[in-house]
């Protein structure tokens, strides 16, 4: 008799799939559920202002809109997106961290699980970086606008 073997997958962000785009300024963010597809599973995700500032619309002053929420995949899906909208007038050169925290229904949180990204204004791009899991912790100071203070490593995920 043969074992079964159900496997969830791991869930990370995928750098290869991203696209920015100047008008309307909306980045599409490509998020990859690996190693396993068996049955549905859902991941938590947010952003984080590290220079830039993160508000409720576009005409708040903020370099982006804040996200945050649950991504669902159902048996069998791989791929997902996260559209996160840059401001037109964002500052240039000013950075936030999109995170990926607490897998749900079995899954589990890849290596990659968070992403630095940079707005580029003249080069109407988005710079993409991704940070693996031992990032332990975030320590934001607030201020006029906000900075990375610390980035400390452990062999957590991201809390």
């Amino acid at each position: 008799m043969q074992k079964s073997f159900i496997d969830h997958g791991t869930i990370s962000v995928d750098q290869t799939r991203y696209h920015s785009d100047a008008n309307p300024g909306e980045i599409s963010i490509g998020i990859k559920r690996a190693g396993g597809s068996d049955g549905a599973v859902a991941i938590s995700y947010r952003t984080i202002d590290a220079t830039a500032v993160g508000g409720e619309s576009q005409n708040d002053g903020s370099d982006y809109i804040k996200m945050e929420g649950t991504l669902w995949f159902r048996h069998g899906e791989t791929n997902k997106t996260i559209d996160l909208v840059i401001n037109p007038n964002a500052h240039d050169h000013s950075t936030l961290i999109v995170a990926l925290q607490r897998p749900l229904l079995g899954a589990t949180l890849g290596e990659e699980c968070a992403m630095v990204i940079t707005i580029c204004k003249t080069e109407v791009a988005v710079k993409v970086e991704t940070r693996p899991c031992w990032l332990k912790s975030l320590e934001i100071t607030t201020t006029r606008t906000s900075r990375l203070k610390r980035l400390t490593s452990s062999s957590s995920p991201v809390r």
